[in-house]
Order: structure tokens, then C-alpha cells, then sequence
């Protein structure tokens, strides 16, 4: 019965397993497939080092390049190929993502570019008797390709990422934001607004909080973005620039620089609104600013009055409020009345010209 039972199992699984090879065939040759962009990259790669090198060995000769050159030119432009397209697979240049390639990326490309212009030296400096005719190509075309090689294979990385992210900059109307604070956090910022078309949000400017970085990157840009000025420069850039939005981006600013920056802000007719620490702005992998609040002038979270004790323990009773709370709590009637009971101050005394 189990041999029967296997006989009858083995056919169905022979049926299985080359419609499975088709199906990983058709994986592997459809265009949008990771396997097939590798090699097509692959061979644009191949393309873009061959003509590297014929246009070095071009340039060594000025465009006459004598016969025998030309047979051993193509033996070793092959060994070329084979080389850099082999070196730049083992680093891992293939299976990055081309709109979002990057310095490492680059500096992938220059690694492999290196190991392979040592392994062509001394490939060309074999290429002697009796194993070949004669000696390889001049080292210089060796040099001279390598170099326009690197340069085209970083180049056309680098085109999907500038297209991509030109793309996104051209992408509708957005409101102006201006963002305070040059630094990490600020520049985070500016590239995520850029990446975000949903945040609706386009940067013009930086204002750098810190005197000594504003004598230094005042003019200058940072992310194609210009740094316009100083705190005390606010009203001026939100009016020539038309700035809908002030992004603060100072999230280890003190208390005394947050109330300069929001003196100057509410001169303007834009919005304040404030970003997260760096790395939960990073955490959370999206633009979510928050508008300014009391806390981040006061340095510190607000105490919270427990109101029923408190009327509990005056209630009945006349009470002298001082100070600047006494001036605070004249101006608002609602709160002077929340205790059933009129509090006065020495500031209402003195206005209303009688003594306690």
C-alpha cells in the first residue's frame, strides 16, 4: 500500500516542479522583477567601462591609434569588463535602490573602482611573452579609464535620485516655510519637506539661532536652501519671502531663546509651529510638527492647581494677591471670580484708590 501510496504521489510532484521552474522563470524574466533591473544595470555597467577605455586609448594616441594597439586593446578592454562589473557586484552596488543612492553608495563604486585598477596593472604588466604577442595597453590608458569609469558609473546612480527629488520639488502649490536652526535637526527637516509632497510645505530659507553659525552661514546654502539671516532678522525674511509657516527646529533651544524666536515670529503674519527632537522626528518617519506652547517658553511643564482644595482652603476668606500673578489675575476677570469669591490685588487696590 505504501509503495502504491508513493507511486501515486511522484507523478503529481513531477507535475509540480516544472511549472514551478516556469513560474521562477517568468519571476525572473519580467522587466519589473529586482533580477532582471540587477542585469540590466549589470549591463549598462559593461557599456559604460568599454567605452571608458576606448576613449582613454583614444585620447593617448590623439584619435590615431596604430593597429597592433587595437589587438591588444580589445583582450584586455573584455578583462575590464569582467573585472569592474564583477568587483561592483561583490560590494553590493546592485542591490541598492538608484533614487536613493547616496554618499556610501559612492563610496562603494570608489572602493571597487580601486581594486580593480590594481588587478588591470597587473593583469597588463602579464601580458608579456610567451603567454601574449606582445605587451598589454599603456598604463596610462589603464589610469585615464579607470577614472572616466568611476565618474559615469556614480553619475548615472545618481541621475534617478536628482530626477526623483526635482520631481517632488515641482509637485503643486505649496505654503512657504521658514526654518529656524541650521543645524541637524533643521536640515533633517528640509530634506523630509522636500521628500513629502503630502506635507504641503516648501522651505525658502534658513534663520540660524547661534551668532557665531550666522556670521559663518549667512549667504551660504544648505540643501539648496540659502541661510537669510538671524533671529532678530525673522520679520524681515517672513515679508520679502512671503512665509506662511515658522518651523522652529531648535529642540535643545532654552526658554530664553524660544521667547525671542516667538516675539519675533508673532510680528509675522505666518503660523509657529514647532519640531520634535531628532530622533523622533526620525522615529516616526514623517513631518509632524506641533504648534507652540506655553511649556517651551516656560522651560518647564505647567502646574496644575488642584482648584476645589484651593477654594475649600480660602473659601470665606479675604485674600491679597501680589506680584505679577496679581497682575495676570486683575486682567482676567474669570479667573478672579473662579473661587466664588472676589480675590483682590495690590494693583486693583491702588487703581481703584483704597487700602486693605
Amino acid at each position: 500500500m505504501q509503495e502504491e501510496r508513493g507511486s501515486a504521489i511522484n507523478p503529481s510532484e513531477g507535475r509540480k516542479t516544472p511549472s514551478a521552474l516556469i513560474g521562477r522563470l517568468k519571476v525572473l524574466l519580467r522587466p519589473a522583477s529586482p533580477a532582471w533591473r540587477r542585469v540590466a544595470a549589470m549591463l549598462v555597467d559593461a557599456l559604460i567601462v568599454l567605452e571608458s577605455f576606448v576613449i582613454s586609448i583614444l585620447l593617448r594616441f590623439d584619435g590615431q591609434v596604430p593597429k597592433e594597439y587595437w589587438h591588444r586593446f580589445w583582450p584586455f578592454a573584455v578583462l575590464s569588463v569582467v573585472v569592474f562589473v564583477g568587483l561592483l557586484y561583490r560590494s553590493g552596488a546592485y542591490r541598492n535602490v538608484l533614487r536613493y543612492t547616496g554618499v556610501y553608495q559612492g563610496v562603494r563604486i570608489a572602493g571597487a573602482t580601486a581594486v580593480a585598477v590594481v588587478v588591470l596593472v597587473v593583469a597588463d604588466l602579464l601580458m608579456v611573452e610567451p603567454f601574449f604577442r606582445a605587451r598589454g595597453v599603456p598604463l596610462s590608458v589603464v589610469a585615464v579609464g579607470s577614472v572616466i569609469a568611476f565618474v559615469q558609473l556614480v553619475a548615472v546612480r545618481l541621475y534617478p535620485r536628482i530626477f526623483y527629488e526635482r520631481s517632488l520639488r515641482e509637485v503643486g502649490q505649496r505654503d512657504r516655510a521658514l526654518i529656524i536652526g541650521a543645524g541637524d535637526e533643521g536640515v533633517a527637516l528640509a530634506r523630509q519637506l522636500w521628500r513629502t509632497p503630502d506635507a504641503d510645505l516648501e522651505p525658502v530659507g534658513f534663520v540660524a539661532a547661534d551668532p557665531a553659525a550666522i556670521a559663518r552661514l549667512r549667504g551660504e546654502q544648505i540643501e539648496v536652501i540659502s541661510v537669510l539671516g538671524g533671529v532678530e532678522d525673522i520679520e524681515n525674511i517672513a515679508e520679502e519671502h512671503g512665509v506662511d509657516q515658522i518651523l522652529i527646529a531648535l529642540p535643545t533651544a532654552t526658554c530664553e531663546e524660544i521667547d525671542q524666536i516667538w516675539r519675533e515670529s508673532v510680528k509675522t503674519r505666518a503660523e509657529v509651529k514647532v519640531v520634535p527632537k531628532l530622533t523622533e522626528f526620525l522615529g516616526r518617519g514623517a513631518v509632524r510638527l506641533r504648534d507652540l506652547q506655553i511649556q517651551d517658553i516656560l522651560g518647564r511643564q505647567p502646574v496644575e492647581t488642584d482648584l476645589d482644595a484651593l477654594a475649600e482652603f480660602i473659601n470665606g476668606k479675604r485674600v491679597l494677591v501680589t506680584g505679577r500673578v496679581a497682575a495676570s489675575g486683575a486682567s482676567s476677570p474669570a479667573r478672579s471670580r473662579v473661587l466664588d469669591r472676589p480675590i483682590w490685588s495690590s494693583s486693583t487696590a491702588t487703581r481703584a484708590g483704597s487700602t486693605i
